[in-house]
């Protein structure tokens, strides 16, 4: 069995303009073709937008994402922010119903297909109820050089050389000159993110630290009009400890997705077996692939689109039944169906398990990669994409690269 890619290597470029991937219709009609709504101007007036919906039953969770903003952000964010189409819902808010939103912070210095992967599963998966949305809070520049350089500020104290990797023949001063040159600016770290099977539900706060800040007064705003929203955070294994449960917790975010992608964390062993967390219950096993091959079937999400966003490396073997079927998208729902199914009982189901003395703190864990996946080549981490960086010519770095990076021709 083959390695996860890191995303399709565009076998549908064949598609006709309008009978594409990214807008299917099975009629493939120009007038009934599923398309983008057009984007309207960056500064258009936002007034009406920002109206309080206080008599309305649901509302898009667009309106508090631009209520939440600073002005000077307000003026800068693209209309929409969620690019509409017809395999997913628009994300919105509903009176009477709790509404969730992924969270995903990181440096993503620079974003790797385990970042990827750890975010479509956990929405897709979530054991936690009507998640509509995902929003990217990635690092502010500063914060992603300063841990690139080694000036990372460790128990109240600058970190000294001991604590940081030698990586330039002894001279921890010149390697972390080096590594600062891989600091990658945070426009370009939102770049790398960039997918169209995401936009129609992920939304990436890219304007500073104003904005990364504005996020966590969306729960505050919404429920203030009468309308539940919760976060639920995602990170890696390493956010969970045997001893503490979850770091997260700490942070007062109760409801976790972690995940890995061949990388064993604490709470997960080389085997794939977890390990009892000590302040929560026995991991219970999860029906998240009945759950999510039942929304399948109700047509509540595209199969297609799942099973590229899931498992990205399937798309030359729908590229082939695309081709075969006379490049008729709807000939690709009864394959992609039967796919996804195979592929989500070899990678199991979810686990979840909760605190002992307070049962609103719980964590699920999603599995990525299947039994018998084999690991790429380079570890999939944004550290071990840098060291590459730094010790290849950009040529070499793609073809190292390409099962890794979001897109290993940019990364640089």
């Amino acid at each position: 069995m083959g390695s996860v890619q890191s995303k399709p290597r565009s076998p549908f470029k064949g598609m006709d303009s309008q009978d594409t991937l990214l807008s299917p219709n099975p009629s493939f009609t120009p007038s009934t073709t599923n398309v983008s709504e057009p984007c309207a101007p960056a500064n258009a007036p936002l007034r009406s937008a920002l109206k309080s919906p206080v008599n309305s039953t649901e509302i898009p969770l667009e309106h508090y994402i631009r209520a939440v903003m600073p002005t000077s952000v307000q003026a800068k964010l693209p209309s929409p922010l969620f690019r509409r189409t017809s395999w997913i819902s628009t994300p919105t808010l509903q009176k009477g119903v709790k509404s969730r939103v992924l969270l995903f912070t990181g440096s993503f210095n620079p974003p790797h297909i385990g970042h990827k992967l750890l975010l479509t599963h956990a929405f897709f998966r979530s054991a936690y109820p009507n998640v509509i949305a995902a929003i990217i809070l990635p690092s502010p520049s500063p914060s992603v050089h300063r841990k690139a350089a080694g000036i990372m500020i460790k128990d109240g104290r600058k970190a000294s050389d001991s604590d940081f990797d030698d990586v330039d023949n002894g001279s921890v001063v010149a390697g972390a000159r080096r590594q600062n040159q891989y600091a990658i600016k945070r426009k370009n770290r939102v770049k790398l993110w960039r997918d169209e099977l995401l936009s129609p539900w992920v939304w990436i706060a890219k304007y500073g630290k104003e904005c990364y800040t504005a996020v966590f007064r969306l729960e505050g705003l919404a429920r203030k009009d009468g309308f539940d929203l919760e976060f639920v955070v995602i990170g890696g294994t390493d956010y969970s400890s045997i001893e503490a449960g979850c770091e997260f917790w700490e942070a007062e975010i109760n409801e976790v997705i972690i995940g890995d992608f061949f990388r064993p964390g604490p709470c997960r062993g080389v085997d794939g077996s977890l390990k009892k967390l000590e302040p929560c219950t026995e991991w219970k096993c999860l029906e998240d692939v009945e759950a999510l091959l039942r929304r399948v079937d109700g047509g509540e999400v595209g199969v297609v689109e799942v099973l590229l966003l899931l498992y990205p490396d399937e798309d030359e073997r729908l590229a082939e039944v695309y081709g075969k079927a006379g490049k008729k998208f709807s000939a690709l729902k009864g394959p992609a169906r039967q796919i996804l199914e195979q592929r989500l009982m070899r990678s199991g189901a979810s686990w979840k398990c909760e605190h002992r003395e307070d049962g609103r703190q719980m964590v699920q864990f999603v599995p990525i990669n299947g039994v018998g996946d084999e690991p790429p080549k380079v570890e999939v981490s944004s550290s071990a994409i840098r060291k590459v960086l730094w010790v290849m010519t950009p040529k070499e770095a793609r073809k190292e690269l390409e099962d890794v990076a979001l897109d290993a021709k940019n990364v640089w």
